[in-house]
């Protein structure tokens, strides 16, 4: 049965430890999840997207806004009810089936057992400041992909001083019509904990650059802040209507301070590269201290989530559409999309990875690119949890070992 229940209730006040243990049905979405939270006065990292569930979400890592702050969706597993392969219903965790509570948390564990519940740890109602920002200058220029690189380029400093944000990258803004002002970059970054006065402190002197920077053409920058007394019902709050969906894919590259920080140069020449007119980026700040290391800890000590996670400070998504139907766009799209502008960033960042639940489905590295060197640890775990291959998905554990007659068509060239 579907539902949401309070499975404990713990004794820490603190905004980094755990103040309740929380039981979600895995087929439970985050808009009923965070309303839960919010009658219940409690924090419970989930997506963005009101209609992601917790299920897939917490299966392959899970990140959220919070994540640079308490860890990923994974870290915050405590216990799962799981059916394995051989049709039994099993509770795992720490101790009962630690090999299984491993691979489950972060790896798409889908291809080891059919997730049932998890009992997540939920935090104290936390209030957050909100800072809307939106920097400006002439599309596609030097100045633009210069101030572009410069934002990143910031990132880790943010993220240590607290803020995390998601932002988009407009190289062209649809609608814009000063062409002075149509490259974009723009956004929120939040901060649990800060007054809107305390956010506006770290973002000024970034923004101190933006105005004395000499790249050529000038740079508007603006910027709105505001509070907000309880995350999860601001969060709750980010639920439009569900639409049927778009022909397109994504990209994505984990980035690290390395990548973000050692050579400008390159930094602004791989973000051009990968992300020609007219298409944009997704950028999510949500890596950080708290993903490199949960404050409160990981269950059982560590967990499946993409290694990459432990070092990124920015998850950088090209996302790429096409005309439904249209299979000339669709090769040409997808195309382009693996060989020249996830391969940008890969360049950029060739030790890091991506993440599984947000990754070109054609990535040709992917063993690396998703699971690093836990490979072999998964693949061992799934010749002992599924040895005959009940569970199959596309660049999920051991699918190389099959022959599959490219079960997604035209999204299987490499």
């Amino acid at each position: 049965m579907r539902g949401i229940d309070l499975v404990k209730t713990l004794n820490s006040t603190s905004p980094t430890e755990p103040s309740a243990l929380v039981n979600i049905h895995a087929g439970e979405r985050f808009m009923d999840i965070h309303n839960f939270a919010v009658k219940n006065k409690l924090t419970i990292l989930g997506g963005a997207d009101p209609h992601v569930g917790i299920g897939g979400w917490t299966l392959g890592g899970g990140h959220d806004p919070l994540t640079a702050k308490y860890g990923m969706g994974a870290d915050q597993v405590v216990e799962m009810d799981v059916v394995t392969a051989d049709g039994a219903l099993r509770t795992i965790n720490e101790h009962c089936e630690p090999e299984l509570f491993w691979v489950m948390r972060g790896s798409g564990g889908s291809t080891f057992a059919v997730l049932i519940s998890v009992t997540v740890k939920a935090y104290p109602s936390i209030s957050t400041g909100l800072y809307t920002f939106s920097y400006n200058t002439t599309s596609d220029s030097d100045t633009f992909w210069a101030m572009t690189a410069y934002f990143h380029s910031q990132l880790p400093r943010l993220s240590k001083a607290g803020l995390f944000s998601y932002y988009f990258v407009y190289p062209l803004m649809p609608g814009v019509k000063n062409e002075s002002t149509q490259g974009m970059v723009a956004g929120e970054f939040l901060d649990p904990g800060l007054t809107a006065t305390e956010m506006q402190k770290i973002v000024a002197p970034m923004e101190a650059e933006l105005n004395a920077a000499d790249w050529g053409d000038p740079v508007y920058k603006g910027g709105l802040a505001d509070e907000h007394p309880d995350f999860s019902a601001f969060w709750a709050k980010n639920n439009a209507p569900q639409d049927a969906g778009i022909s397109g894919k994504l990209g994505s590259r984990l980035l690290d301070k390395k990548a973000l920080t050692s050579d400008m140069a390159k930094l602004k020449a791989s973000l051009r590269t990968s992300t020609p007119v007219p298409w944009s980026i997704l950028g999510h700040l949500v890596a950080g201290a708290g993903t490199h290391s949960p404050p409160d800890g990981i269950p059982g000590s560590s967990n499946a989530v993409g290694p990459g996670w432990r070092k990124a400070y920015a998850h950088v998504v090209l996302p790429r559409t096409w005309t439904p139907l249209n299979d000339t766009q669709k090769i040409t799209a997808s195309d382009d999309l693996r060989n020249a502008r996830v391969e940008a960033l890969r360049q950029l960042a060739p030790d890091t990875g991506a993440y599984v639940n947000e990754v070109d489905p054609t990535e040709p590295e992917w063993q690396d690119t998703l699971y690093g060197d836990q490979y072999s640890r998964l693949l061992e775990a799934k010749s002992k949890w599924d040895p005959t291959g009940v569970f199959w998905c596309q660049h999920c554990v051991s699918s190389e070992l099959w022959d599959a007659d490219d079960p997604y068509g035209l999204e299987n060239r490499v």
